[in-house]
């Protein structure tokens, strides 16, 4: 994730979006399993490396206000048949 932590050293603002059939994978890619920290996903992986950066970023003088925002929508759609 070279690209994220430098995307973010240059202060540029970042979106992740992760799309695909229901049951490909995304919420795990993008999370992992909390119960195995070997197999963090995308997003606490790259928080990891951005939280490691900003305090080296301290450690050297810098000040910043950092903001994470993450939304995770659960579509559902529902066919009716028949009017059922």
């Amino acid at each position: 994730m070279p690209w994220l932590t430098e995307a973010y050293g240059l202060l540029w603002k970042v979106c992740i979006f992760a799309y695909g059939q229901t049951g490909s994978g995304k919420t795990y890619t993008m999370m992992g399993r909390p119960d195995a920290p070997e197999l963090k996903g995308l997003i606490p992986r790259s928080l990891e490396q951005i939280f490691q950066i900003s305090q080296s970023l301290k450690d050297q003088g810098w000040k910043y206000k950092m903001q994470v925002n993450i939304l995770c929508p659960d579509f559902h759609v529902i066919t009716f048949i028949n009017g059922n």
